[in-house]
């Protein structure tokens, strides 16, 4: 009964520090963001729809969800009404009318808060905080994968340009010669030929030049978001499991704050796999580059153009997983399920401890 008192606390000081860590990095790097955001808006966004589609179908589904779950967390402390809350607010400000209940503690020496025009000043005044705090809460969380959403697009446009490497390019056009001798024939057979490894070494240079933007902002990225994301997966980590512990202990809890315990889990849960997702789409989006080289037509191509191809295949081969704390940690999807897999075996281990001490 004490840590089901005690952990709810810890997870909101844990919550609120991680929100505050995250936005002092952010305050101590905007100049470094704001670079790395104007790099990001000069990427190609709209030359592959449907991947432009997908994108922002993901970025409306984790802008929906998480403000929702968010809301809810802070919503349900406003609307608590157990004894002891009604105690705490009394003793607080709102002194012997603890029908005037504001969404948190907003003590004033002198005011008195039960008249009717000072509680609807200062009642609106904390909501616009309770938004401010969710508004943000919401940018901090999702500024990062959504940064990873997008550079995982641009790799998906550079396998689609690979995947056309080796063909001809559409805008061909027969050459127009009034003679049909040998020597004219050849000749244009020259020229087209010139042509086309013209072609194929400024698209393969092209696409090689592409890649080398897209490497100084991974680079650019992981220089700013080093240590924030250290601390991400740290804290999400740790909230992750303290919620699971709440969780276990439902049945101490009233039904109101059972809810808030159900959906911190939930949330907790979804956005460490949501951190996961986007680690794993680099790595798939790396992956597909290097498939697409593979069923391009190089065979086609000059010997040049093929000896480009394969440096820049070489430099494909490393594989792209987030690694935070100096690579002990690879982020993706099989590290969530092991992660699913632990809380699975220490939810049975606690059951089993319960079963064993009502026997004794």
């Amino acid at each position: 009964r004490g840590l089901t008192k005690f952990i709810p606390r810890l997870c909101d000081g844990i919550g609120f520090v991680a929100v505050y860590l995250e936005a002092f990095i952010f305050i101590i790097n905007r100049k470094r963001v704001g670079k790395l955001l104007d790099i990001l808006d000069k990427f190609d966004t709209t030359s592959n729809k449907d991947l432009t589609a997908r994108c922002r179908k993901l970025e409306t589904i984790a802008c929906c969800f998480v403000p929702t779950f968010v809301f809810v967390t802070v919503g349900m402390k406003m609307m608590e009404k157990s004894q002891a809350s009604l105690v705490f607010y009394r003793s607080g400000y709102t002194r012997d009318y603890p029908d005037t209940l504001l969404p948190y503690v907003l003590w004033i020496p002198g005011l008195d808060f039960s008249k009717s025009s000072v509680f609807l000043v200062a009642y609106l005044f904390e909501l616009y905080i309770t938004l401010i705090i969710i508004s943000m809460v919401v940018v901090l969380l999702l500024f990062v994968p959504l940064i990873l959403l997008h550079l995982s697009a641009q790799k998906h446009l550079l396998a689609g340009g690979l995947k056309m490497l080796g063909f001809w390019h559409p805008h061909q056009r027969p050459m127009t010669m009034t003679c049909n001798t040998d020597l004219c024939l050849r000749t244009r057979d020259l020229e087209l030929k010139r042509e086309q490894i013209h072609y194929e070494l400024v698209r393969i240079n092209t696409l090689i030049r592409f890649h080398q933007k897209l490497v100084a902002f991974r680079v650019q990225f992981d220089d700013i978001f080093k240590a924030s994301f250290r601390y991400r997966v740290l804290i999400t980590t740790a909230l992750t499991a303290l919620n699971i512990l709440q969780v276990m202990s439902l049945d101490l809890l009233p039904p109101q704050e059972r809810v808030m315990v159900i959906n911190q889990a939930i949330m907790s849960m979804t956005f460490y796999f949501y951190i996961n997702l986007m680690s794993q789409s680099l790595e798939w989006s790396q992956t597909r580059i290097c498939r697409a080289a593979y069923k391009s037509r190089w065979y086609t191509m000059c010997p040049e153009a093929k000896r480009s191809l394969l440096m820049f295949l070489r430099r494909t081969q490393r594989r792209d997983f987030m690694r935070p704390l100096n690579g002990m940690m690879v982020l993706g999807t099989r590290h969530f399920m092991k992660l699913l897999k632990l809380i699975y075996s220490f939810i049975g281990f606690m059951q089993s401890m319960k079963k064993s001490a009502s026997v004794a």
